[in-house]
């Protein structure tokens, strides 16, 4: 339905091939088929220095401007629009590149910015964000411009650019205690992601989790405000959403293949999310992405990236 593109359709100097990419936004090349909207199967980083655009990721619109980063993860469908005057920097890379770098996975997801819809997907960067921030930034442009780059070095120093993200974005944990509920609630939306359009109760995840229903939703509510069903639901409603816009499946037909086996059910819920039913939202949306945003060239003297 959409297409997938991966580090390596993005050409660029400054890259160790299909594992990093830092880039000016004005001097990334992209495919010459780039289809709006779409989905990466890496992580990225958007640093605006200058300019405002309009970002939507899975449906959420986010306008952004100077000294702004904004996050995007593999799988979120993507749109970057109405941009004016950007410039800026794009820090792309794979989760595998950064995983050769660091001794665990749960070091990783301790980087909870990086989760799809787990915090704001902005950070407003004040002067002392940018001191933090700008040296590793330096470190990392000057690496991967050299002829003869180090994967170590650039994976190191891109962790720490991602640490000091993460440290600016949230306090310092309280206790093990967070921690550890902050890393469940990872894995539990990595288990979603995987098997959110099979129709799977919340004791397939708990089970899976090693945890009881109970604890799951516990420590979810903690976390987010939502409990465990909840952020299951709101999964299945996405990928509902984006089906009412991008495709002609009926309605029914997209409620069962997601495991609402009651319409009603569906419907109610649907409304509830959106204030609207999902005939009309797929009127409006239809409306306002495919007549509108999605034209294929940007209007004159701005520019589109993504």
């Amino acid at each position: 339905m959409f297409p997938t593109y991966h580090l390596h359709d993005f050409q660029s100097a400054h890259a160790l091939s299909g594992q990093i990419v830092i880039e000016h936004f004005e001097q990334l090349l992209h495919p010459a088929t780039l289809q709006w909207p779409h989905r990466r199967s890496f992580y990225e980083i958007l640093w605006l220095t200058e300019g405002t655009a309009l970002n939507v990721v899975d449906y959420h619109e986010t306008t952004i401007g100077p000294q702004t980063l904004f996050f995007v993860g593999p799988g979120q469908l993507h749109l970057l629009n109405h941009t004016a005057r950007v410039k800026g920097y794009r820090i792309a890379f794979t989760e595998n590149f950064l995983l050769q770098y660091v001794s665990q996975q749960d070091v990783v997801l301790r980087l909870a910015f990086l989760a799809n819809s787990a915090t704001n997907a902005t950070l407003k960067l004040d002067e002392a964000a940018r001191q933090e921030l700008e040296p590793v930034l330096e470190l990392l442009k000057q690496e991967v411009g050299r002829a003869e780059l180090s994967a170590a070095l650039l994976g190191h120093l891109l962790f720490i650019l991602l640490n000091r993200i993460q440290r600016l974005i949230t306090c310092p944990y309280s206790s093990r205690q967070d921690l550890a509920s902050r890393l469940l609630v990872r894995r539990f939306r990595v288990l979603v992601e995987e098997h959110f359009r099979t129709p799977h109760n919340l004791s397939f995840y708990a089970e899976q989790l090693a945890l009881t229903v109970h604890r799951v939703n516990e420590v979810c509510k903690y976390m987010t405000g939502k409990t465990a069903g909840d952020i299951l639901r709101d999964r299945r409603l996405l990928e509902a959403k984006q089906q009412l816009v991008h495709s002609d499946t009926p309605i029914g037909q997209i409620a069962e293949d997601l495991g609402f086996q009651d319409f009603s059910y569906f419907s109610r819920q649907f409304k509830k999310s959106t204030q609207m039913s999902p005939a009309a939202y797929r009127r409006m949306m239809y409306e306002k992405y495919h007549l509108a945003a999605f034209s294929p060239l940007a209007e004159a003297g701005q520019l589109r990236v993504a």
